[in-house]
């Protein structure tokens, strides 16, 4: 039984949210904290195209992963571009993450963009 819960971030999350990036990333990324950037990559509608998983007994955010569907079929071609989880988020929560992406979206297929050079043999 896992100890999280994975949803969509909320508008109301955004400032913990970018809090978390700063903190886990090592600094300012521009797709994150450039409001108008990410905007236009992750938001359509009133849903933000990010997942954020959330100790249920803490509350704290362990993870979150950000997801840009490359068209508006119901079953679109999806690219994840944004992965993201703290030292000591539980093993598998990252896949646990993406198989929710692949959940919400319907994809029909399933990208990754922006790979990190110390994280590529993984993908």
């Amino acid at each position: 039984m896992s100890n999280y819960e994975i949803s969509r971030l909320t508008e109301q999350e955004l400032d913990e949210f970018r809090e978390f990036c700063e903190l886990h990333w090592g600094d300012r990324h521009p797709l994150i904290h450039n409001d108008e950037v990410f905007r236009y990559y992750y938001c359509r509608g009133d849903k933000i195209n990010f997942l954020r998983a959330r100790d249920t007994e803490t509350g704290e955010l362990l993870s979150v992963i950000g997801f840009i569907p490359s068209n508006g079929l119901a079953s679109p071609d999806v690219w994840i571009s944004y992965v993201l989880s703290k030292k000591g988020a539980p093993l598998n929560l990252g896949f646990h993450m993406v198989e929710k992406v692949c959940e919400i979206t319907n994809c029909r297929a399933l990208g990754v963009n922006n790979v990190r050079k110390k994280v590529r043999g993984l993908y």
